[in-house]
């Protein structure tokens, strides 16, 4: 069962579970863990969830593996209501979830734009001593980015300063989306400059988001600003990269500086 867990073969796995059971071979904990994550690899919610099920209805102890390979599948899948349900199941067994269990649900939150729920996992996390590390905060960013409430993904950045979690290039991509999406280039420039001081690596998806800010905010002279320290930091720009900035140029009324581009 693990041999074909760790190649993703879930239909294999759970082949095996029902001639162990033809078989009357008893199934413990270690062989339905390995089968959920199997689930997990193939993204196969449903049939991870009835493996959880069928623990509960065989007595058989369903530890914090079980219930992060679980959740773990429905971030894969994106069905966040359901990871939710897994949490409060796993607390209802006396379980006690991890970073790793509590950031993948975050993560399948965010798949689905639900920024609330996400809000409130990391809150949950606080109040439970549980350790709330950059992959969880970077969901919860992106969350809000979807949502389009680019207030709270700033939010999200000062309390990883106060928690004094490490901000890497994806925090500050989605963080500057989100203000992207909202219009805010003022606040997108400035999280770009952070990232210049606090020598965090600025990316082609960085910049985009910003210069695609600047389009919104119909700011042309930042937007070529931007360029210009792509060109020095030898950040390679693409179409996109372009087109929001003559798209930018054509908002201002600067028809002719963005031909020329």
């Amino acid at each position: 069962v693990s041999a074909c867990g760790k190649c993703g073969q879930w239909q294999q796995v759970l082949q095996l579970l029902h001639e162990m059971e033809q078989n009357h071979v008893e199934k413990n904990h270690i062989t339905y863990n390995a089968a959920i994550s199997s689930c997990q690899k193939g993204a196969a919610w449903g049939q991870a969830l009835q493996l959880v099920r069928d623990m509960a209805a065989g007595r058989v102890q369903r530890d914090v593996v079980t219930f992060s390979a679980a959740v773990s599948t429905c971030q894969t899948s994106g069905v966040w209501e359901l990871a939710l349900e897994l949490l409060r199941e796993m607390t209802e067994d006396g379980v006690e979830g991890g970073t790793i269990t509590y950031s993948a649900a975050v993560s399948s939150c965010e798949k689905s734009g639900a920024w609330q729920p996400a809000l409130q996992l990391l809150h949950d996390m606080a109040e439970d001593h549980i350790e709330r590390a950059t992959i969880t905060f970077n969901a919860a960013v992106s969350a809000c980015e979807k949502g389009g409430v680019w207030e709270r993904a700033l939010q999200l950045l000062l309390e990883m300063v106060k928690d004094r979690v490490e901000r890497d290039t994806i925090t500050y991509s989605a963080a500057i989306s989100a203000c992207e999406k909202g219009g805010a280039y003022g606040p997108a420039l400035q999280l770009l400059c952070e990232m210049l001081q606090d020598r965090i690596e600025r990316d082609c998806t960085t910049f985009n988001a910003a210069v695609s800010a600047c389009e919104k905010g119909q700011v042309w002279e930042p937007a070529l600003q931007l360029l210009r320290e792509m060109e020095e930091c030898r950040v390679k720009s693409n179409t996109t990269t372009f087109n929001a900035a003559i798209s930018a140029c054509e908002k201002g009324d600067q028809w002719a500086t963005g031909l020329r581009l």
